[in-house]
């Protein structure tokens, strides 16, 4: 694999537009921090494999990947880019994509909508993405991890959604790590008779369709799910 390592340019603002003749390229612009966006023609680079953003705290704008260039793309990583708030849509064509992992970046409250293109996907990290709001609609049904461990702030909102994401990829890993406070965030709440136990959360943290939990010991707390179960309408429960 050809490495093109920029890494640590933190006074670098902007990239040439490249030819896309590179093949089977790593691409390193970790914490070039005074990057704002990048290339469109980077989008165009059909060799590219890896692509790595940590620390870019400055970008804010990702460009368009997907219709028949970047096909080659299997890993991106963009830990830490705090300005970034959202994916291209376009991004759902990365076929061969493996591992997208953006933990820490905090503005980010959306990700691409439809993922069911990215047939390859087996890891997405969105942990520390304290902004996040909204969950994939279509995730593709072999992915194994999903990692929203401190997505604390709209944790209510995403914890509906994994029930979607459990009809549509069983047997995924979903980290929870710094979701202890989720039952808490129930108790009192009587205009809102929701509850993750009136799911089929509680017990043994696993529900019917084969969703999977990691780092969720406040499931296995009965007081916690006592006290959020109470607000479960009867309907609910039958579920």
């Amino acid at each position: 694999m050809q490495q093109l390592d920029l890494s640590d340019c933190s006074s670098l603002t902007c990239l040439p537009e490249s030819s896309g003749s590179l093949s089977n390229l790593h691409l390193n612009l970790s914490a070039c921090s005074s990057l704002t966006s990048l290339p469109k023609s980077l989008g165009q680079l059909s060799g590219l494999k890896r692509l790595d953003l940590g620390s870019c705290r400055g970008l804010v704008r990702l460009p368009e990947m997907g219709y028949q260039h970047n096909m080659s793309l299997v890993e991106v990583y963009m830990y830490v880019c705090v300005s970034l708030k959202s994916l291209p849509e376009s991004w759902c064509q990365l076929s061969l994509l493996k591992t997208l992992a953006a933990p820490g970046c905090t503005s980010l409250n959306t990700v691409i909508d439809n993922m069911e293109g990215m047939t390859s996907l087996q890891i997405l990290d969105l942990s520390g993405c304290d902004d996040l709001r909204q969950l994939p609609g279509k995730i593709p049904k072999q992915i194994k991890s999903i990692d929203l461990s401190d997505c604390y702030t709209h944790m209510v909102e995403l914890a509906e959604q994994l029930v979607r994401i459990a009809e549509q990829a069983p047997g995924v890993k979903v980290k929870l790590g710094g979701w202890d406070s989720l039952m808490h965030s129930y108790k009192g709440q009587q205009d809102r008779p929701y509850s993750l136990a009136g799911r089929g959360f509680a017990g043994c943290a696993v529900l019917p369709s084969g969703l999977r939990f990691e780092h969720v010991g406040f499931l296995e707390e009965p007081n916690l799910l006592q006290e959020t179960t109470s607000h479960v309408t009867p309907q609910e429960r039958q579920r």
